[in-house]
């Protein structure tokens, strides 16, 4: 077919017994003008032709399965580095590495280049730099690289699950989530005191084996924030990257949420925070306007969220507070923040409503009710 005579908007018909069906209708002629931005308008096919094709499709070539599809890696204080993977008898594999270049934390690999081919499941690597990072992986000695295992790293993960306590102006208490490599022999802590260009430096003398540390010199007296993170050491002495960093300044609360009496005229806002984190209180603010600041001037931004008014003079201890509401037929807006025990607010939790079906979980036109079950559509929901 070939010119005007070809087919318009084609399709499939059916697929199978290696057979394409495909189906479209005939020349519509010219579409109609396109928008002010030069974009032809689609419209449905007014032919009343209609091509219909077989195409015979050979069977489908069956791809190589990854052998093996990924290997684990342990390192040695001699900072050799051991792979070892699920063979298939009677297999040769090729070993292939490559060099991370490390670039303000984000590792980047580079080529791969093959260095051994083995026979069995275990290689060991004892010839790269003292203390250098690289990449992995292994492919049957047949097989391109594309159908290489998964790539294995001599470096540790990244620790995760860092927090900061801060407990007076001189004692911070760091904790984070364990590494799961078993070659992992310890964790550097390192500090930022103060934003910018301020340096960091590494807080510990030795590798940290558990998963806290005091920081007993953190000279917080002068109200500057600092920040922590820790990167996670192997028997080769290669350090991970830096943990997500944890701040002296107290973390958003958790689980906040809002609900009204059935009057509307008395709001209950509640919150959870981890009982291992000490804090002196928290704070809560409320506001009966929602707007969106986007584009606005920073001092615009900072004259709005100054309109913003606390619910208690003070810290509150607990984990919930009530509130009078001025006007029930307003909505009302709430925040919170922890504060720690030198009174520094901490990161804010999303804003949260009762009665304004954009920050409520319910369904539009039904108020968090305290304390009730009720029926939003989809079934029977207790509210707290």
């Amino acid at each position: 077919m070939e010119g005007n005579e070809r087919p318009h908007y084609p399709g499939i018909m059916t697929w199978g017994d290696g057979r394409l069906v495909l189906v479209g209708g005939g020349r519509d002629g010219d579409p109609p003008p396109g928008n002010a931005c030069g974009t032809p308008n689609p419209r449905p096919s007014q032919s009343r032709e209609l091509w219909i094709g077989e195409v015979s499709v050979p069977a489908a070539l069956e791809a190589p399965a990854f052998d093996p599809d990924r290997i684990d890696l342990t390192t040695s204080a001699d900072h050799a580095a051991r792979l070892t993977w699920s063979a298939t008898p009677g297999t040769s594999y090729g070993i292939w590495r490559a060099p991370i270049h490390r670039n303000s934390d984000q590792p980047l690999v580079q080529d791969y280049s093959r260095v051994a081919i083995v026979s069995g499941n275990t290689w060991t690597d004892t010839e790269t730099p003292v203390d250098t990072p690289w990449a992995y992986r292994v492919v049957r000695s047949d097989l391109s690289l594309d159908y290489g295992s998964l790539p294995a790293f001599n470096q540790p993960r990244r620790p995760s699950g860092m927090v900061a306590s801060v407990e007076s102006p001189n004692r911070v208490v760091l904790r984070w989530a364990a590494n799961g490599e078993p070659d992992v022999t310890g964790y550097n802590v390192y500090r930022k005191h103060g934003g910018g260009s301020a340096a960091t430096s590494r807080i510990n003398a030795e590798p940290v084996t558990g998963t806290s540390f005091v920081d007993a010199d953190a000279g917080l007296g002068d109200g500057v924030l600092s920040s922590y993170y820790v990167r996670a050491v192997n028997q080769a002495n290669i350090e991970s990257g830096a943990s997500p960093l944890a701040y002296t300044a107290p973390e958003a609360p958790l689980q906040f949420s809002v609900c009204v009496n059935p009057a509307r005229d008395r709001a209950t806002v509640r919150w959870e925070w981890p009982e291992d984190r000490a804090v002196a209180g928290f704070e809560v603010r409320y506001i009966d306007q929602h707007k969106n600041t986007n584009g606005w001037s920073p001092g615009d931004i900072a004259a709005w969220w100054a309109e913003w008014q606390p619910v208690a003079a003070a810290p509150i201890a607990g984990r919930e507070v009530s509130v009078d509401l001025p006007d029930p037929g307003r909505d009302y807006y709430f925040y919170g923040r922890a504060v720690n025990v030198l009174g520094q607010a901490g990161f804010f939790t999303d804003i949260a409503s009762a009665t304004d079906y954009r920050f409520l979980s319910a369904a539009p036109g039904v108020y968090e009710i305290c304390d009730t079950i009720f029926e939003n559509g989809f079934g029977l929901y207790p509210r707290r």
